[in-house]
């Protein structure tokens, strides 16, 4: 038993509770410790401690909040979000056991000389991500959810943009959970006191319902645990905390704890149909880059050519050559960019 924390510092601490199942020399070390306290007791020291470096090797993740994997799959991925706003994508894996690592592990921006556990790192919120939950299902556990800023945003791993960004709303939103029993079913919290419950399989654009909570911002949403076995689609409860420590339990209705029919099915196409689109578009969007390199590049070769050929023409009297048009390039890039717009226009009507 234990569990992992981050630090605003770039460090994240995996601890094991069971302080006597310490690794001989962090014991001996607990236990000095201990001998110069007036109790007696034996610190709490880390398991293991690992610094969250960015790939590009500049500075560190600030992490905010964290999911860690169970141990069916992936055991050493650990999910989390930043003050900054991103979501990120770690393997801690001790160095005697990276070997041993699923091959699933491997994906998007890897760092490939292995000088940090830091896997994938994207900008998703403006501001601190303040939320963060994996897919309950296990057909569905490689998404995430992330809240942070006005919106909350939908992750599949191995891709550097979210799939599913919901509405921007006037209020902030600061923690979220998806339902335990219906897939397409998402709990918010907002700053301004409000619980919404998205549906987005039926309303994608709006929050299905919207229940008052109190006056203080929601920071934690956590479900009643329920035996599977005897009571899948039985009574659901929720807890809801704000920020000035009060605690809220409310019962949720039938509706939305027991799953319409064919819903996780219909779950599953919907967020593969997204990540198609956002596929689709990530390589439509290096082609059209591409594009307009080589328009620019074609232009600009077209100005040169056109220059030399009009040396003698661009002479003004006394043979002193002629001012050039300060608006020249300007006049030249709209050119460009008129001609990309038509590209667009027509690979839109594709």
């Amino acid at each position: 038993p234990g569990g992992g924390s981050l630090s605003s510092d770039g460090f994240m601490f995996i601890w094991d509770i069971r302080k006597h199942h310490l690794k001989p020399d962090k014991l001996r070390k607990s236990k000095q410790e201990a001998s110069r306290s007036p109790d007696n007791e034996l610190p709490w020291i880390p398991l293991i401690k690992v610094q969250l470096s960015r790939i590009d090797g500049q500075g560190e993740v600030a992490g905010l909040r964290m999911q860690m994997e169970g141990k069916a799959r992936d055991p050493y991925r650990m999910c989390c979000t930043s003050e900054d706003g991103e979501f990120c994508v770690a393997n801690w894996a001790p160095i005697e056991e990276k070997k041993e690592v699923p091959v699933s592990m491997e994906f998007g921006m890897q760092d490939k000389e292995g000088k940090t556990p830091m896997k994938q790192v994207c900008q998703g919120h403006y501001g601190p991500a303040t939320g963060i939950h994996r897919h309950p299902q296990a057909e569905l556990s490689d998404y995430y959810l992330s809240v942070g800023d006005w919106s909350f945003k939908i992750w599949r791993i191995g891709t550097q943009q979210p799939i599913v960004v919901s509405p921007s709303l006037p209020s902030c939103m600061t923690v979220g959970r998806w339902s335990p029993t219906r897939p397409a079913i998402v709990f918010v919290g907002t700053d301004d006191g409000y619980l919404q419950v998205w549906d987005l399989l039926e309303r994608s654009h709006e929050p299905t319902i919207s229940q008052s909570v109190g006056s203080y911002a929601i920071t934690s949403l956590e479900f009643k645990p329920t035996n599977e076995s005897r009571n899948k689609f039985g009574s659901q409860q929720l807890a809801v905390g704000d920020e000035v420590g009060v605690l809220h339990i409310y019962d949720i209705p039938r509706i939305l704890i027991r799953p319409h029919a064919h819903e996780q099915r219909n779950m599953e196409r919907y967020l593969d149909r997204e990540l198609k689109r956002v596929n689709y578009f990530a390589v439509r969007w290096k082609i059209r880059q591409q594009e307009l390199e080589q328009l620019q590049a074609r232009l600009e070769k077209e100005k040169v050519e056109a220059q030399l050929a009009g040396g003698a023409e661009g002479m003004g009297a006394g043979g002193e050559p002629e001012e050039d048009n300060p608006f020249a390039d300007e006049l030249l890039f709209k050119d460009a960019m008129t001609d990309f717009q038509k590209l667009l226009a027509e690979d839109e009507e594709v």
